[in-house]
């Protein structure tokens, strides 16, 4: 899989990006778990995670996103946090309802299919060609 420091064009650092943290979700599906279990059960994240790691991602990777997108930094903020709820929702999937959803033939290119639909979307978002 190529890094992001890999990639020869911002677009290209950007789905790299967005398969990554998807496959890091996929693999650690027990973690994010016990994160999401705690925004289920209280509607926010556990007590000073937001304002110490969640809005300084927000604020970091919208103003990265400025360098592929002519959306302003509030915007960008936002699709950030949108396209993190995706990402998790597909990650959390349960392998057999997501080879259903994705009609594919086996789990691999289930999860596979999911992590192309996550990049496309957030490349939808953000308004860049396919």
């Amino acid at each position: 899989m190529p890094t992001v420091a890999d990639a020869s064009e911002p677009s290209v650092a950007l789905d790299n990006a967005v398969r990554r943290a998807f496959r890091f979700a996929v693999a650690r599906q027990g973690a994010v778990r016990l994160l999401m279990r705690t925004v289920i059960d209280t509607g926010k994240q556990i007590e000073g995670r937001l304002h110490s790691i969640h809005i300084p991602f927000l604020e970091q990777a919208s103003l990265l996103l400025m360098a592929v997108s002519q959306h302003p930094q509030p915007v960008l903020r936002m699709t950030v946090q949108t396209a993190m709820h995706l990402l998790v929702r597909y990650a959390l999937t349960d392998a057999d309802e997501l080879q259903a959803i994705t009609q594919t033939d086996n789990h691999e290119d289930a999860f596979t299919a999911a992590e192309d639909h996550v990049v496309w979307t957030v490349r939808q978002l953000l308004g860049l060609k396919d």
